[in-house]
């Protein structure tokens, strides 16, 4: 496709994200890309915005924005049922998708990594309610060995919900989230998300969950669960039951950034993974699991494993959960009969939520940098693997090498009304062939403000060395960040320079 047409949904985070846009879009620009701005200005607006989008038939919709955002993005397709891509430009606290696929942490060199990826079908997880258990139907439904059968649950979930009462859980839940790319995870973790402050979150960071952590401990407390394996024969199989401080659902790997809970997962096997942090020996104490999970220690041994493409979980109403981050209003998911019965039942840790937790394989399509090592797919990336020993990425020597050398007084004079250029960072635009984007700043004499320039370079480009000798198109991927260019050729409104003439210095 030699011309894509993208949306860029942008989370201000209180203006923290708003000078880089600039560099993002000029990269883009350069590319040949046709880029929407969409701002969010509310929480939960992504989504929507998303939707919209993909409804208009945007080729890729990028988030730029921390994970939250991009979960937003995802189920915003998905709610559309579109088929764009999305590509992630990362802009906030963790940014565990673009740790974990490949993309650089800086805008510019994110949206250069951007331009140089390729869609790839990724799983999802997917999160919904069953229905609630209350303590009386619980307790008529125990059977001679004194727990609760799946035949007997079965139908006491929801207090007996009526065929109309589930229709209007379906149509409530319309605009949910019920979709995580990363990870969904019940328990403390949850508790201490809900607490932190966003405006501190945007100032220092994850150090922002610390004070959050401390202000939850006096509410951590292990919870039961029961665990299942959901076969779809009917007799599913129990798989864990007792005390848990944390349940975690996993189609990546790594949580809070750097700790691997599930070290094993893949996001193309259509598989789920499971970490059941137990309440064991290991870890006795509310402190002991909050290092865990927010001051980034090593994975416990106090732990169970799972795997598998549908699981169903029951734990107290009272436990918090969280998709991707961010945490999930259980009232999102019932309908308005349950949500009721629910509040009327007094005390929501003797209520039991059956959750189910499922792999949808190939839901979305992620753009994936063809730099990427392949780690979190189960199959080769060998789309990119061509990919990068193609003529897009390998541009033929010829063309530049045989122009002829240009006197000092030529070489002045395209340095005199050319753009000088800092370069940041380049890289191949696969979409058109022997392309090249440099991404950099110029810097405006009069005043010394700094502004992002993108620069396209092909084989019709002439690229000369100061001393006027020319040099072949490969060479531009030589130059190092900190490198000084002048790109002479047309300038558009977003700072992209289709280069005539570049002259390295």
């Amino acid at each position: 496709m030699s011309r894509k047409k993208a949306s860029l949904v942008i989370d201000l985070r209180d203006g923290v994200n708003i000078p880089k846009v600039a560099d993002v879009t000029a990269v883009l620009a350069a590319a040949g890309w046709k880029v929407d701005l969409a701002l969010k200005v509310y929480g939960g607006e992504s989504l929507q915005l998303a939707a919209k989008a993909s409804t208009k038939g945007y080729d890729v919709i990028i988030p730029y924005g921390g994970d939250g955002t991009v979960n937003q993005v995802v189920n915003g397709v998905m709610n559309a049922k579109g088929s764009s891509a999305v590509g992630v430009i990362p802009g906030g606290t963790a940014n565990e998708w673009a740790t974990e696929s490949g993309i650089p942490l800086e805008p510019f060199q994110a949206a250069l990594a951007l331009v140089n990826s390729e869609p790839r079908e990724v799983d999802l997880g997917y999160i919904g309610v069953q229905g609630l258990v209350f303590p009386e139907a619980a307790q008529s439904n125990t059977n001679a060995q004194g727990s609760a059968s799946p035949q007997a649950t079965q139908s006491s979930k929801a207090g007996g919900s009526s065929n109309k009462s589930q229709k209007a859980k379906k149509k409530k839940g319309d605009n949910a989230k019920h979709h995580f790319l990363l990870m969904a995870g019940l328990g403390v973790d949850a508790g201490v998300i809900s607490r932190v402050s966003k405006a501190l979150k945007y100032r220092v960071g994850q150090l922002a969950y610390a004070p959050a952590a401390v202000e939850n401990v006096p509410e951590t407390h292990p919870f039961p669960i029961e665990l299942r394996e959901v076969t779809g024969t009917g007799d599913d199989k129990l798989l864990w039951q007792g005390d848990a401080w944390q349940v975690i659902f996993g189609n990546t790997r790594l949580y809070a950034g750097l700790v691997e809970l599930t070290p094993q997962a893949y996001v193309d096997d259509g598989q789920l993974d499971v970490c059941v942090i137990k309440s064991g020996n290991i870890l006795t104490t509310a402190e002991e699991v909050v290092s865990l999970l927010f001051q980034r220690r090593s994975a416990p041994s106090d732990t169970e494993n799972f795997r598998g493409a549908r699981f169903s979980l029951r734990v107290p109403a009272s436990i918090s959960a969280h998709i991707d981050g961010s945490v999930v209003e259980l009232k999102d998911y019932l309908s308005k009969a349950d949500a009721q019965q629910l509040a009327q039942a007094g005390d929501p840790e003797k209520v039991m939520v059956e959750y189910t937790f499922a792999a949808e394989p190939a839901a979305i399509h992620m753009n994936i940098p063809l730099t990427y090592s392949g780690e979190l797919f189960s199959k080769p990336l060998a789309a990119a693997s061509q990919a990068s020993s193609t003529p897009a990425q390998q541009p033929s020597s010829n063309g530049n090498a045989q122009a002829q050398p240009e006197t000092a007084e030529q070489v002045n004079a395209l340095v005199a009304q050319g753009t000088k250029v800092t370069v940041v960072g380049v890289g191949p635009n696969p979409d058109k062939q022997h392309t090249y984007i440099i991404a950099g700043t110029t810097q405006n004499e009069a005043t010394g403000d700094t502004s992002p320039v993108a620069v396209r370079v092909n084989d019709k480009t002439a690229i000369l060395r100061q001393t006027g000798e020319p040099v072949t198109l490969d060479t531009v991927q030589t130059l190092q960040e900190g490198a000084e260019i002048v790109a002479e050729g047309k300038k558009n409104k977003r700072g992209a320079i289709k280069a005539a003439h570049l002259v390295l210095l």
